[in-house]
């Protein structure tokens, strides 16, 4: 008796977890490249954060890759935590474009930092990404 109920248990939680794969969305290569493109653009400008022109360019260029990988994420159907990942990274970064629009001068250190930052952020979300079932 008690191996048929331990065997019952088993098939439910296996059964289970197989639900669950169906309320997640599926691994998208879309979005995983997006990510990746912002995660290695942020990587390759932070050597040039002692540059207050280029510095604002790259960010304008997060910015616009950060947008379409939000909006990518948007409607995607079971894709709601993606979107508020995607979401977040985008405000990360639109403080940073604000900060070099309103200033002539932005320090090398908040540059840094906040690069830093969006690299963290956008290495975070391609591990969930690339955890997705395929």
């Amino acid at each position: 008796m008690k191996n048929i109920l331990i065997i019952v248990t088993l098939l439910l939680l296996s059964g289970c977890s197989t639900f669950n794969s169906f309320l997640v969305a599926k691994y998208d290569t879309n979005e995983y490249e997006l990510i990746n493109w912002i995660r290695t653009t942020a990587e390759l400008s932070v050597e040039t954060c002692d540059n207050n022109e280029i510095s604002k360019e790259n960010f304008v260029t997060l910015y616009r890759s950060s947008l379409e990988f939000k909006n990518f994420t948007q409607y995607l159907r079971r894709n709601q935590d993606t979107h508020e990942l995607s979401n977040d990274l985008y405000q990360l970064i639109d403080q940073g474009v604000e900060l070099y629009a309103t200033n002539d001068q932005v320090s090398q250190t908040f540059c840094e930092l906040s690069l830093e930052q969006i690299i963290a952020s956008a290495e975070t979300i391609q591990q969930v990404l690339g955890d997705k079932p395929r």
